[in-house]
């Protein structure tokens, strides 16, 4: 885990191309940290990007950014600590990457045993999706984390019938919608695993809560959306993240 982090941490230092989400992530962040949340969008650097004569997307020029703010608020937060540079925005996709090893570990053990579990992180160790998307200022490897830990709060309250554990596997599905609203399907699954293995997961309190708490979490979201767009705002959702075939 160590290693990784640092081997990580050097490749980033030692790539001085930056991805255009890469520029935008960076750039909210020092905007929320001087403006608060009224920074949370793209407009000066859309102005910026279209003087120039690019073309972009409608949504560069929308008050609000298209997802939810906790991964910019994380790096905001990395500034604060370490300074308004590019690594300080870098330590949080670079850690998330780093921690789902010893996370990939603890799962396969919690469902097999140490052997898988050390297995799984070395594949996790060595995947290289995991080490580009770590190596980038991209929400990616933040989302995983947080899914995979709501992954395992879920299968440790299977197999140690801690109930408990669900409303935190739901917390930690919240944290991953309010990163990208996809994380949003481990409802779904979650839900169906219920439907075909366990039925009586159903008459569990802390199992409909954890299934719940996901939207809740995004209910702050939501407002403040329509608060700025209106209850327009749901249909524009089609058109801002995909095409209406998609």
């Amino acid at each position: 885990t160590i290693s990784a982090f640092f081997m990580r941490l050097e490749n980033f230092k030692n790539s001085p191309d930056r991805s255009i989400d890469e520029v935008v992530y960076a750039r909210m962040s020092k905007q929320v940290i001087q403006e608060r949340l009224a920074g949370y969008n793209t407009i000066p650097y859309a102005r910026e990007l279209a003087a120039q004569g690019r073309p972009l997307p409608n949504y560069f020029f929308q008050p609000v950014f298209k997802y939810p703010p906790l991964f910019t608020l994380l790096i905001a937060q990395s500034m604060n600590i370490f300074g308004s540079t590019p690594v300080a925005a870098a330590y949080v996709p670079l850690l998330a990457g780093a921690l789902l090893i010893p996370l990939t570990y603890l799962l396969g053990t919690l469902i097999a045993n140490r052997f898988v579990g050390a297995l799984a992180a070395f594949l996790m160790f060595m995947d290289p999706v995991g080490i580009i998307c770590s190596q980038k200022i991209w929400p990616e490897t933040t989302l995983t984390l947080f899914t995979l830990l709501s992954v395992v709060c879920f299968v440790q309250a299977i197999k140690q019938k801690k109930y408990s554990f669900f409303l935190l596997s739901g917390i930690c599905c919240g944290l991953a919608t309010l990163t990208k609203y996809p994380e949003i399907l481990l409802i779904g699954a979650y839900g169906l695993y219920a439907a075909i293995w366990k039925k009586d997961l159903f008459a569990n309190k802390f199992f409909r809560a954890g299934l719940a708490t996901p939207l809740l979490m995004l209910v702050p979201w939501i407002l403040w959306n329509v608060q700025v767009y209106g209850w327009k705002w749901f249909p524009m959702q089609i058109g801002l993240h995909s095409s209406p075939l998609h």
